[in-house]
């Protein structure tokens, strides 16, 4: 089974729509999330705690970019 990762870089508006948006799909999937700014981490944090998803495996909540693994 492939491991399908998403990331949205930058949790402002806009990263934050396509938050929404991704936690609505409807398979499998890892999902990072990279911002600077430790209130739009937790922003998210709150938001993807009301989310019901079955397909949301692991959420990792990051602060830059140099912390992500290439695999």
């Amino acid at each position: 089974m492939k491991n399908t990762k998403i990331l949205i870089i930058g949790l402002g508006n806009i990263g934050f729509r396509h938050l929404q948006a991704i936690s609505k799909l409807q398979h499998g999937f890892d999902l990072i999330l990279v911002d600077t700014d430790p209130k739009q981490l937790s922003r998210c944090k709150k938001e993807l705690g009301n989310v019901k998803s079955n397909f949301i495996r692991n959420v990792f909540y990051e602060d830059s970019l140099d912390s992500i693994s290439s695999n």
